[in-house]
């Protein structure tokens, strides 16, 4: 494709594509005179800090400084972290623009993918809508999180309804089946993956990617479901009815690595969620360690940032302190982010409130940074 074709097929796309429905569906927007206003997707602010103009078809978010804006490509990077040429095809696709070396499959594909996340998303709205209130206080009781909190992160509960509520807002079976929300045995019925399970979604982009369950402490699940977590399950042997688009590469909190400042790896999403409460800018691939086929991703996606702190528990097996090094060395010996990396203790700085940034910050006898 020559730049001229090039050029008239971005202009086209433009052309089809109306910023504000496009933002809209990342950020609540409200109309405010001649524009409209949200709330940053990259910094916390306590008042809408992200404009929009339907006129110029521009957009700029002046949290942080105030560089990020621009066009509706612009804003399909800056929400989904993609490159530009992703952008182009997703927006493409949802207008109905063929792109050259875009096969019709590809198309399909993302088309699928975007249905995905909006079935995703509507479901953890439901799960978050059935939390109750014995539960959320369960929740500030043992975690400390505020109701803001909860209410950000939309932390539910798997109660009964979801697949007839999924049903009702237009899912087909099938569709509702690909998810992964739900178990299909070969009876011919079917279950609820996360019954029973408080929910902890995956934001990225204004959207959920994925899904992790947790086991109540006072849930009466059968022995055999018995895992602390569970996480949602991909297309396999067992479950050849998941969406092959349904994969489990996503980190925790991706929107927030995308920082020049301060970046928290935590162990575990619970201590994810403390981090951001507390102010913090925070990723963690809930395990341990990240895998080697994610070394590449977690060097891309903190690459801007100041200085890397990685977080893990200090249990007496070491395990958490043993995670802590394999991340911060990468496979083969490979950096990931130093030497803007650190290590410290999670016990250490287990207290809440003011302080925290400074206990957070202070290096391990086995880290140090500049």
């Amino acid at each position: 494709m020559d730049q001229n074709t090039f050029d008239q097929l971005v202009a086209d796309v433009k052309a089809r594509t109306d910023l504000v429905a496009v933002v809209g569906r990342h950020v609540e927007l409200r109309e405010s005179g001649n524009h409209y206003v949200g709330r940053s997707l990259k910094n916390p602010d306590t008042t809408p800090s992200l404009v929009v103009w339907p006129d110029t078809q521009k957009w700029r978010d002046y949290s942080g400084g105030g560089s990020g804006g621009g066009d509706v490509f612009a804003f399909v990077q800056y929400a989904r972290d993609v490159p530009f040429m992703l952008a182009l095809r997703e927006l493409a696709a949802d207008v109905g623009v063929p792109v050259a070396g875009t096969s019709n499959t590809d198309i399909e594909r993302l088309h699928e993918r975007r249905r995905l996340e909006e079935l995703l998303t509507a479901a953890v709205g439901c799960y978050h809508r059935h939390l109750g209130d014995e539960r959320r206080s369960a929740i500030k009781e043992e975690r400390g999180y505020t109701d803001a909190t909860i209410d950000r992160v939309q932390i539910g509960f798997g109660a009964p309804g979801l697949w007839e509520y999924l049903g009702e807002l237009g899912a087909t079976e099938e569709e509702r089946l690909l998810t992964g929300l739900f178990v299909q045995f070969r009876s011919g019925g079917r279950a609820d993956f996360f019954a029973n399970r408080l929910i902890f979604p995956y934001w990225r982009g204004g959207r959920v990617v994925y899904v992790i369950g947790r086991r109540p402490p006072a849930s009466t699940d059968a022995e055999w479901d018995a895992a602390k977590y569970r996480k949602l399950p991909v297309r396999s042997e067992k479950h050849p009815y998941i969406s092959p688009l349904i994969t489990n590469d996503y980190f925790f909190g991706e929107d927030d690595a995308n920082t020049d400042g301060v970046l928290l790896i935590t162990e575990g999403i619970a201590d994810a969620i403390a981090a951001q409460q507390a102010g913090f800018k925070c990723l963690s691939p809930v395990t341990t360690t990240f895998r080697a086929q994610d070394h590449e991703k977690l060097v891309r996606l903190t690459s801007q940032a100041k200085r890397v702190v990685i977080v893990n528990d200090s249990e007496e097996s070491g395990a958490g302190e043993r995670g802590a090094l394999e991340t911060a060395r990468g496979p083969d010996e490979t950096p990931t982010c130093a030497p803007r990396t650190v290590l410290a203790r999670w016990q250490a700085a287990s207290g809440r409130g003011g302080g925290l940034m400074q206990r957070l910050c202070e290096p391990s006898s086995h880290g140090g940074g500049s």
